[in-house]
């Protein structure tokens, strides 16, 4: 200890460099991830709905053999947005509305 300076060894790049880190730097340091972390919870208590799962976006070949979606894949139909989750130990997908996503 130097004073009010905690002293490390810097081995990353420049072996035997010292650097000083004062203490309120670790201090201001820590009021800055606090405040960080605060912004992100109230990011998440704004969010209207939560479910879970997984969301997906898909697009697919119709059947019609003179459809363009069997020969162009950017010729698929959609997209189509579908939610899936476990339900009693099963896996269920729901399509969803455009408007949903």
């Amino acid at each position: 200890m130097q004073g009010d300076h905690a002293v490390y060894t810097m081995t990353a790049s420049t072996p035997g460099r010292e650097l000083l880190v004062s203490k309120p730097d670790a201090a201001e340091r820590l009021r800055a991830i606090d405040q960080k972390i605060d912004a992100l919870k109230a990011q998440i208590l704004a969010i209207d709905h939560v479910v879970r799962g997984s969301l997906t976006q898909r697009t697919k070949v119709c059947g019609n053999p003179g459809c363009r979606c069997t020969e162009d894949s950017a010729a698929r139909h959609g997209p189509y947005f579908e939610w899936g989750r476990i339900e009693a130990g099963r896996r269920v997908n729901s399509q969803l509305r455009p408007e949903v996503t």
